[in-house]
């Protein structure tokens, strides 16, 4: 039975309720953790890879989801009554367009993705200790999630998808293959978090027998395993999302699964 509009709209909310949550944590969490910031790394300037990595995630997830918020939590008249003062201004006109914010959402979970997956690249080869066989594998997997990505994005032509603009926010319809395509391009995703889960625990349990004394719990939470357990079942989870999904329920797990790699 085909969804109403009321019933759609309804879908929608629930998808913006649990989406500003996903937003709205990482907000708090840097007000928590930026006098560790200050103390750790405005103390100690460095332009270390890593150093740029962190200013990079931490601040483009912060500054990234203003149109967002812009977009979805605006009635239509709010929006078109916001008057052009400055290019910020000028460049959140844009995602009045629902494609256009779709579009966006796309682009900037894929780059958070990627910045996620380097972070992950950098801690177990870390932890490998500095091992150029475990340093090649993750390049290699990284590259082919990136070219898998590109390669099913292209495919599934999100820009000549079905959108539907209500109240507030709007819906993509994607077609049964322009779904199957995204479900390929997380998939991609997933098996690099899975690798490295395989890698990181296949690690601890190695050092676990090194350093008889340490506990088991010790080292899975220094070494981050249930975190990385914890992303790859999202990342699962999104590929379902695209095979099942109800009208504006699209991208729920996408900003939970945002919200857990952001910080």
């Amino acid at each position: 039975m085909a969804s109403t509009q009321a019933e759609i709209q309804v879908q929608i909310n629930w998808n913006n309720y649990i989406e500003l949550v996903a937003i709205v944590i990482p907000y708090y969490d840097f007000l928590l953790t930026f006098g560790d910031e200050v103390e750790l790394f405005w103390q100690y300037p460095s332009r270390s890879f890593v150093t740029i990595l962190f200013y990079v995630n931490r601040y483009l997830a912060l500054l990234g989801n203003v149109p967002i918020l812009y977009f979805r939590f605006l009635p239509k008249q709010a929006k078109g009554s916001v008057s052009i003062k400055t290019l910020v201004t000028v460049l959140l006109i844009y995602f009045r367009s629902c494609q256009g914010i779709v579009l966006y959402n796309q682009f900037f979970m894929s780059i958070i993705q990627l910045i996620t997956s380097t972070f992950f690249v950098v801690r177990v080869y870390a932890i490998y200790e500095r091992n150029k066989k475990i340093l090649a594998i993750l390049i290699l997997a990284i590259t082919a999630m990136v070219v898998n990505a590109l390669v099913q994005i292209s495919s599934t032509q999100i820009s000549k998808a079905d959108t539907m603009d209500y109240a507030v926010g709007c819906s993509q319809r994607y077609s049964e293959d322009q779904g199957h395509h995204l479900a390929y391009a997380w998939l991609g995703a997933a098996l690099v978090d899975l690798l490295v889960f395989i890698l990181t625990f296949k690690r601890t349990v190695k050092l676990k027998k090194i350093y008889k004394r340490t506990g088991l719990w010790d080292l899975v939470m220094r070494d981050g395993i249930i975190y990385f357990a914890v992303i790859t079942i999202f990342n699962s989870s999104n590929i379902l999302v695209f095979v099942v999904t109800k009208v504006g329920c699209e991208h729920v797990l996408l900003f939970l699964h945002h919200f857990m790699t952001v910080f």
